[in-house]
């Protein structure tokens, strides 16, 4: 992949410089002589036939942060209206945030959504004056998400698992690395619309995507459904990561109990579409 190709060609420049070899292939050097944890949910990111080297499963390390307090008028806006759809990128940057910027805010206006915009490194939204749009810096994902419409992000494994969590459906525009990974997954779990591409991007697709994350009542049953089997990983991450690195689990009480294998979930079903009688998708009004 182009990802193991840059990793191969700084790791083996580094290694050449102080007199080592060049690496063989990029997974063998990493994985092939470790025991890897993989920080992620297996029910988001299932293990892979093909992956022949020795791992075990944690469960994303953020996945169950409590999160922390909104700011008083961020809560305000989010209790005077239909459910606004977050859009941010974090700290993937774009060529020309301006232009963006107009973009998102012209496409929530032509769908007629709510938007709360994620700043990000990019300074997304900056100057936004309408009366719907409520732009944040730095905001606990795990308290706002629960609160939307719908998530729109880079696809990112740590924002694509707390939305998972709060059971609202989302979408990518991935640019880098394993977002295009969490992206496709996202749509193979039918939580959300096909991933944006930045290189194709225009109004018109950013208010399909806005249109299908808020109205389509089978991006919120499979998110609803999602976010259930989430919950049943009932072991604490930090807990399976002591664990896979100790051989000796941790107890929810700080002790130890006899030694066991870490659990492995089973993959979510594609595109779940059964009804859910939890919540309806937002409407606007």
């Amino acid at each position: 992949t182009a990802v193991g190709l840059v990793l191969w060609t700084v790791v083996s420049d580094r290694r050449r410089r102080i007199g080592l070899e060049a690496v063989g292939a990029t997974a063998d050097y990493f994985a092939g002589q470790s025991h890897t944890l993989l920080a992620i949910s297996p029910t988001l990111g299932p293990p892979e036939p093909d992956w022949r080297y020795e791992h075990s499963y944690t469960g994303c390390l953020f996945g169950r942060q409590a999160g922390g307090a909104l700011p008083s008028e961020l809560t305000e806006f989010l209790e005077d209206g239909p459910k606004p759809v977050y859009v941010g990128f974090g700290s993937v940057t774009v060529r020309d945030p301006g232009e963006l910027s107009e973009m998102v805010l012209d496409a929530a206006e032509r769908v007629g959504c709510r938007l709360v915009v994620g700043a990000g490194w990019t300074g997304l939204g900056h100057g936004a004056s309408a009366g719907g749009v409520y732009v944040v810096n730095d905001v606990p994902h795990a308290s706002l998400f629960p609160h939307l419409g719908g998530v729109l992000h880079h696809g990112g494994s740590g924002t694509t698992h707390i939305a998972a969590r709060a059971g609202v459906p989302q979408c990518a525009m991935p640019q880098l690395a394993d977002q295009y990974y969490w992206a496709a997954r996202m749509r193979v779990l039918g939580v959300g619309p096909r991933p944006l591409s930045v290189r194709r991007l225009s109004e018109e697709r950013l208010a399909e995507t806005l249109r299908a994350l808020t109205e389509e009542r089978r991006h919120w049953h499979s998110a609803l459904d999602l976010a259930e089997q989430l919950e049943a990983e009932d072991e604490d991450p930090a807990d399976a990561a002591v664990a896979a690195i100790t051989g000796d689990p941790v107890t929810s009480t700080g002790g130890h109990e006899g030694r066991r294998e870490p659990a492995h979930r089973p993959p979510l079903r594609a595109a779940a579409g059964a009804p859910s009688a939890r919540i309806d998708p937002p409407r606007r009004s």
